[in-house]
């Protein structure tokens, strides 16, 4: 993964699985990656948790400061 993509895009990283240079990131990535899953990454840009998207509610009150 690129690692100068711009901080500004809100939108996430989309990743062009129809593109014959991706079919392999797609094929070996997708299988272990799901789109139900979220990560809350750290400003250090770790992972600080990794979490289903429906238990968000559960979740993200740990980490937001009030």
């Amino acid at each position: 993964m690129d690692s100068g993509i711009n901080k500004e895009v809100n939108e996430g990283i989309h990743i062009d699985s129809e593109n014959k240079f991706n079919i392999d990131f797609y094929k070996n990535y997708r299988k272990t990656y799901c789109s139900r899953t979220c990560y809350i990454i750290g400003l250090d840009n770790r992972i600080k948790d990794k979490f289903n998207v429906f238990a968000w509610e559960i979740v993200l009150p740990k980490h937001i400061q009030h």
